[in-house]
């Protein structure tokens, strides 16, 4: 490992995990670290904002990294400083955004549950410190009233989408989810969805009039949502930080045996190996052995070479392995089909 890279991961650990000693930092070479190009590793990790508070941990120990003034170096650090200060200003109109629109679904009888995004925050030291995209909500089977109110409003419904519908609120777009995955997408996804409606919905109720979901689904729910990422897009540290986290707060209320069982039901034990390896290697002991799979994953999380076309298909078909037990060319097949087929839930 690099020493810059090296350095990211011991301020994600800092900035990420406030029981975390800033003495590990003495196993930072700083003289052989390229700032310039770890700045960018946080941006491309979306772990900047993380960074920055390890930085700030750092400072509170009397252990400030010191950048040259008017260096480009310092000109990066700025720039984190500005994404940190403009995530917590996302925060805090997407809390809005969330709190407003749960408290309108509570005035009509309907409780909302928060998939990934604020449920994942919630278990972070400086939840406005990570990145949020869309609303991923679950109302059960008061799906379709909750779009009702919606569309009450005068608000367009979008429902072209299999899984969930779309709509924009107070300037997010919120997917309002009546199934988890997209079963269409993958022929064990459905499977999957029908085992994750058995599970119990809801966890605790936030001050703020929306719950998370039970630490039994969120854990299925963010395991299978991993998998599908890295054989997607590829994971990021952010993904693996948000289940590391996860586990740390909530870990106690889920029943990992039942976990490990349903993974190897659906093909998803040996990912959840990896995912759980990696975890322990980046923000616990970065001597962890890591088996040659598992390396193989940390290298495709940092690697730089895109791949277009054909090449990014056959790229990705051991990563498709690792993150599913169906077959990936019949697959392929079943995903193209989906892309054509269109949801009927009027």
């Amino acid at each position: 490992m690099t020493a810059t890279r090296q350095a990211l991961l011991l301020l994600v650990r800092l900035g990420g995990d406030k029981d975390q000693s800033p003495t590990i930092w003495n196993d930072c070479c700083q003289d052989k670290v390229d700032w310039l190009r770890l700045f960018d590793l946080a941006r491309e990790q979306g772990v900047d904002a993380i960074c920055v508070d390890g930085l700030a941990r750092l400072a509170d120990a009397g252990m400030a990294v010191q950048f040259k003034a008017d260096s480009p170096e310092e000109d990066c650090y700025f720039k984190a400083l500005g994404t940190s200060m403009h995530l917590e200003m996302e925060y805090r109109l997407y809390h809005q955004a969330t709190t407003d629109l749960a408290r309108l679904m509570m005035d009509h009888g309907i409780d909302m549950v928060v998939l990934k995004g604020l449920s994942c925050g919630a278990c972070y030291p400086r939840p406005d410190h990570r990145s949020y995209g869309d609303m991923d909500l679950y109302f059960g089977d008061r799906w379709r009233d909750a779009d009702k109110i919606i569309a009450d409003k005068g608000i367009e419904i979008d429902k072209r989408h299999h899984h969930h519908t779309c709509y924009a609120w107070q300037g997010f777009m919120v997917e309002n989810h009546y199934d988890f995955f997209d079963i269409h997408a993958h022929r064990s996804s459905k499977r999957m969805e029908a085992y994750l409606k058995t599970l119990p919905l809801k966890g605790w109720q936030t001050s703020w009039d929306w719950y998370l979901p039970s630490a039994q689904l969120h854990a299925t729910f963010l395991l299978h949502h991993s998998a599908a990422h890295f054989a997607g897009a590829g994971l990021v540290v952010r993904h693996l930080l948000d289940w590391y986290l996860f586990k740390k707060v909530e870990g106690d209320r889920v029943d990992w045996q039942e976990l490990e069982r349903a993974a190897v039901e659906f093909g998803k034990d040996k990912f959840l190996r990896v995912m759980e390896h990696l975890c322990e290697f980046l923000f616990v002991d970065s001597s962890f052995p890591l088996d040659e799979v598992e390396q193989r994953v940390l290298a495709d999380m940092f690697s730089e070479a895109p791949r277009e076309g054909w090449r990014r298909w056959w790229s990705r078909q051991w990563k498709y392995r690792l993150s599913y037990s169906d077959n990936g060319l019949v697959d392929d097949f079943t995903m193209l089909w989906s892309h054509i087929i269109r949801p009927n839930i009027d």
